[in-house]
């Protein structure tokens, strides 16, 4: 063969390899150009969009040849569009009285409730068939995209919000505040008016950004790519380079149980985590962690990676290595009660927010670790090696292992210390019992070097508090806690935001309105001994959630609220 054949034969295929690379890394969200062509979607405003989902498989048009677009979307239609965008595969195995058995929405539906961004209707019923209202699609993507609470006032100005609920406002807050919804009219905002087919996909438009939907490496091998607005990823083996994104980042559950590589990629919005991640010479802003199935998350941190503050909300593994970034700095866990967390590196301050959570510990450094007075019953293990600079327990905990504290701050009865602290400094009323020794703090303030102050802090025994003897419209709420103080109640329709203390104690949602006298209450608790409050009037086949605090006798510490949840049974 001539040397000139070969070469033109050596460069076609370099060619074909090229262009293959450049197709494989191509972003997701691309349209092949070959879409199915709906005879009513030319020069429809949402074409673009309509085209653009269909094509990636997450939307169908009708038998007639038809995508019918101004048609109003069903719950279960909108359902099975955000599972299959943000990967929601796991189900609770829930049966609803108006799905009969074997319609394909049923898992749907089953679905997003177990991925908590949709509510049954009193009675268990789910309504597949009625169409989804915007003030639901902006209550469902509240929950999806954990937005924030803004500020803000955006919503007042509209003349028919006056009787929508504060969770329902705060939501369409949010979503106007981000810009993935807006007004109906200069003055409307139409919450129970449907969403049509093509205003639902341009809101994903909106909210999901850039799709990455399958497994690849994206972005460029040296330039950086920026990408306007949010990025989502909604699978694993994904590798995102050299990117800077001005919006939010999406990992969501479809990740599973695999993970996806960040490398040198900058993100100025939140990132959100519902999979694994490999966080290699990148820079995050607040990050949340959160997993819809309570499965244990793992963060890797590599390289120059510098993150900003945590929002734990899930089971995790937090760790670094081979780092020269500032890596992770400030965690705050808020995860559900008996989590298992995991941790390895360096961080300044660290708070638990969670009873009965699992800490371990295995390398590095902590310079502040609290917990605070929501973490009852906490289990901290330190390995050997580590060092927790400044620990302060406001509730009791056990600490245990082979590490070392500098120095130990005890607020609350029942600490325990495997480890021997360098320093401990207990406050008046409370016990810490430091390698089998009891120490207590000093009988007065006067005799307390640290300020620290004289009265201590209840806390609830085991299993309480709890409800029984549940009736269609009563119920019996019952309080022990570990010494005498008085407890205050309030009683709420579930899914509501969680009142702070300060109203609980005034009787007080978390608007600052007045709950009904029988939605409401004080009771006295002497220490150790069971009290039973009977809670009346409530409606039939209706979830509420109790929230209780225990008062802080002459403390400067804001009591903990807990939350019971119960369901009244149907007539």
């Amino acid at each position: 063969m001539k040397i000139g054949k070969l070469r033109n034969i050596l460069l076609f295929s370099v060619f074909i390899l090229c262009l293959s690379l450049f197709f494989s890394s191509t972003v997701a969200v691309a349209a092949a150009g070959n879409a199915k062509i709906f005879s009513d979607v030319p020069k429809h405003w949402a074409q673009k969009s309509i085209n653009a989902w269909v094509e990636r498989g997450y939307i169908e048009g009708y038998p007639n040849g038809k995508f019918m677009p101004d048609k109003t979307i069903s719950r279960a239609e909108f359902c099975a569009i955000i599972n299959r965008v943000f990967g929601y595969r796991q189900g609770s195995f829930l049966n609803f009285p108006d799905v009969p058995k074997g319609k394909w929405f049923a898992q749907e539906l089953d679905k997003a409730v177990a991925a908590g961004y949709l509510s049954n209707y009193p009675g268990g019923v789910i309504k597949p068939n009625n169409e989804i209202t915007r003030q639901e699609v902006a209550v469902a993507l509240t929950k999806v995209l954990s937005l924030p609470a803004v500020t803000q006032d955006l919503y007042s100005k509209f003349e028919d919000l006056e009787k929508i609920t504060l969770d329902e406002a705060m939501a369409i807050n949010s979503v106007l505040k981000y810009k993935y919804m807006s007004e109906y009219t200069n003055k409307m905002f139409a919450p129970n008016k449907g969403v049509t087919r093509a205003e639902m996909l341009t809101i994903l438009d909106r909210a999901v950004g850039t799709l990455y939907d399958q497994p690849g490496i994206y972005g460029t091998p040296y330039d950086t790519l920026v990408v306007n607005g949010n990025v989502t990823i909604n699978t694993s083996n994904v590798t995102l380079r050299n990117v800077f994104i001005t919006g939010d980042l999406y990992l969501t559950e479809g990740i599973g149980e695999g993970s996806v590589v960040l490398a040198n990629v900058t993100v100025k919005g939140v990132t959100k985590v519902g999979g694994g991640v490999m966080i290699n010479d990148s820079k995050l802003g607040s990050v949340i962690v959160a997993s819809a199935y309570g499965r244990q998350l793992r963060l890797l941190a590599q390289g120059t990676t510098a993150i900003g503050p945590l929002d734990v909300r899930t089971a995790a593994k937090l760790e670094e290595a081979n780092l020269v970034g500032t890596g992770f700095t400030n965690a705050m866990f808020k995860v559900p009660q008996g989590a298992k967390l995991e941790m390895k590196g360096s961080f300044r301050q660290v708070d638990v927010e969670s009873s009965k959570v699992k800490l371990n510990f295995s390398q590095g450094i902590i310079e502040n670790l609290n917990l605070n007075l929501a973490a009852q019953d906490t289990e901290v293990i330190l390995f050997s090696g580590v060092t927790v600079k400044n620990l302060r327990a406001i509730n009791k905990a056990a600490i245990k292992g082979w590490g070392t504290i500098n120095s130990a701050d005890v607020y609350a009865r029942g600490v325990t210390f495997e480890i021997i602290p360098k320093t401990v400094r207990v406050a008046s009323g409370a016990t810490a019992i430091v390698n089998g020794k009891t120490v207590t703090g000093p009988q007065s303030s006067s005799s307390s070097s640290g300020g620290y102050s004289n009265k201590s802090i209840p806390f609830f025994v085991d299993g309480y508090p709890k409800v029984t003897n549940v009736r269609t419209t009563r119920f019996d709420l019952l309080l022990k806690a570990d010494e005498t103080c008085n407890a205050y109640y309030v009683v709420l329709e579930s899914g509501g935001r969680v009142p702070s203390a300060k109203d609980i104690m005034a009787g007080q949602d978390a608007r600052g309105r007045i709950v009904p006298q029988n939605y409401r209450g004080q009771a006295r608790i002497k220490g150790n001994a069971v009290v039973s409050v009977g809670i009346r009037e409530l409606e039939d086949a209706t979830r509420y959630d109790v929230f209780v605090v225990l008062e802080n006798r002459g403390t400067d510490i804001e009591p903990a609220v807990t939350k019971v949840t119960v369901r009244t049974v149907e007539r």
